[in-house]
């Protein structure tokens, strides 16, 4: 027996120590609900990545949830113009009637006007702050690395909804959609000068191409009221003429194929753009109007098309991104999550062990008091 060394005491103070830290850490793993970063570290390392890509992936998923409202809302929108195109074919065809008088059919036009009307108002419209009807395309972003497709834009501002709408937009128009073949603008007769036009030409690049090659000219387009002027460099407007008939109130080119700006006093001031399509008043204008209007619809039912191709794309992009995180927070909890059940049974051991050691090492600390004895 010693006094100087109770090995007995040590022995159970270490036992006691180990059952404490056991009993620290199972406590440290239930209250967090996670495993320590000393019992795995490399696991650590593992399920953090997973962890951000699981974060990174509940933001594509927002971004593409965004970009679906973004599409369903294109959608709705040409819904209604689907609809103002609708009616105006039938305000077309009934404006053909042969028992109506243009006094009548004035009135048709007036709702077929207002209708126009109604398509171009949707060209400006945005979706928290974004065009709704933009030619540019939108990137969405649909994966965790930053992986997108893009939407092709639907653009209501230029033709055929154009041909249908606002004045505005009418510099942008073909001359095939004012039912002009081609041919050639000649400019006085001393000396002829000539510009080439073609069907695929816009109003626009009409206008450029006068201005490039007859600088002492200026041309065009009074977007507000869909007047063409052509005008000297005196200020003296020019007539568009074509055997004495503006040429923008012609349907085609004469046999020869040109079109001659008459020279002579500079007379005639401007031409009204209004295609043959653009109005119902006359069985004539009716018949035109509907031509362009079938072509318009035409167009919204294969834009609509393709933005349904974009929701169905956009719905398998959510829902793939769903099972991907649903799969990495699986295995992440997996490599970093404690199993409450498993370590509930440890910590219920390491206790009984703190429990235990403690009533031990009281004891062992009663031993040398035995020496006592042998000394009474």
């Amino acid at each position: 027996m010693v006094i100087n060394n109770n090995l007995a005491a040590m022995s159970s103070s270490e036992n006691l120590t180990t059952s404490q830290s056991r009993l620290a850490r199972s406590l440290a793993r239930i209250s967090s609900g996670s495993k320590l970063a000393f019992d795995d570290a490399a696991g650590l390392s593992v399920g953090t990545k997973m962890d951000a890509q699981v974060h990174r992936i509940a933001a594509a998923k927002s971004n593409v949830a965004n970009a679906t409202s973004f599409v369903q809302t294109q959608d709705g929108y040409l819904k209604k113009i689907g609809k103002a195109l609708d009616r105006m074919s039938e305000l077309s065809i009934l404006a053909q009637d042969a028992t109506k008088s243009d006094s009548d059919r004035m009135l048709y036009n007036k709702e077929f006007s207002e209708l126009q009307s109604y398509i171009a108002t949707n060209v400006d419209k945005e979706f928290n702050g974004v065009s709704l009807f933009s030619p540019t395309a939108l990137d969405v972003t649909i994966d965790s690395e930053g992986g997108s497709f893009s939407m092709a834009g639907i653009d209501v501002s230029v033709a055929p909804y154009a041909v249908v709408s606002s004045p505005a937009a009418r510099a942008a128009m073909q001359l095939s959609q004012l039912s002009i073949a081609g041919g050639t603008i000649t400019f006085g007769t001393t000396p002829p000068t000539n510009v080439a036009i073609s069907p695929n030409d816009t109003l626009q690049q009409v206008f450029d191409r006068i201005n490039t090659a007859v600088p002492e000219v200026s041309a065009s387009l009074n977007e507000a009221t869909g007047l063409v002027t052509v005008t000297s460099a005196s200020g003296s407007a020019i007539a568009i003429t074509q055997s004495g008939t503006d040429f923008l109130e012609k349907t085609k080119l004469d046999a020869s194929g040109s079109l001659t700006l008459a020279a002579s006093g500079y007379a005639t001031s401007t031409a009204n753009l209004t295609p043959a399509g653009m109005g119902i008043s006359t069985v004539a204008a009716a018949k035109a109007s509907l031509d362009v209007v079938k072509v318009a619809i035409a167009q919204l039912g294969s834009d609509r098309a393709t933005l349904g191709s974009y929701q169905a794309r956009l719905g398998y992009s959510a829902e793939q991104l769903a099972i991907s995180r649903e799969n990495l927070s699986a295995a992440s909890s997996h490599i970093q999550d404690v199993d409450i059940a498993d370590e509930s049974t440890e910590y219920a051991k390491a206790n009984i062990l703190v429990q235990s050691g403690t009533a031990m090492l009281a004891q062992a600390n009663q031993l040398p008091q035995q020496v006592l004895r042998l000394l009474q």
